[in-house]
Parts: structure tokens; C-alpha cells; sequence
């Protein structure tokens, strides 16, 4: 994270793998019903949330970030129909 400010290519490179992991989820939350507006934002959470859980998780050397992000992102999703 600490390159991407300053290395224009791995910044591009890091936008459109989010950019694409996000429109995957978007994808699948419209395959099951979500209206556009709600995938996209919806995705966007799961992606910035499975992202900050993944950084924690590499901190702490723990898996329990990403865990518990899981089970709210699923919470949050089925809330959300």
C-alpha cells in the first residue's frame, strides 16, 4: 500500500483489480434479484470490507478479522433483499 501513491503503474494495476472484483459481485448480486444501484454499493462494501479485514488479518497474523467480516457481509447481504 505504501507504493501506491508512487508507483503510477502498480496504482492502475491495484484499481483494476478492485475495479473488477467489485463488478464480479455486482454481477452475482444482480443474478439474484439486487436492483443496479444496490449491487454496486452493496459490492462496494464487500470489497473495501474483505480488503480491510485481509489487512488486519495480515497484521495480527490471524484469520479472525476475515471471519467475522464474512459473517456480517453474509448478515448485511441477506438484510439488504
Amino acid at each position: 500500500m505504501e507504493t501506491l501513491g508512487r508507483t503510477p503503474d502498480i496504482q492502475r494495476a491495484c484499481a483494476a483489480a478492485l475495479e473488477n472484483w467489485q463488478r464480479i459481485v455486482a454481477e452475482r448480486l444482480l443474478a439474484d434479484g439486487f436492483e443496479a444501484v444496490d449491487a454496486d454499493e452493496l459490492a462496494c462494501t464487500v470489497i473495501n470490507t474483505i480488503e480491510g479485514a485481509e489487512v488486519t488479518a495480515q497484521v495480527a497474523r490471524d484469520d479472525r478479522a476475515l471471519r467475522i467480516a464474512g459473517r456480517h457481509l453474509s448478515r448485511l447481504i441477506r438484510s439488504s433483499r
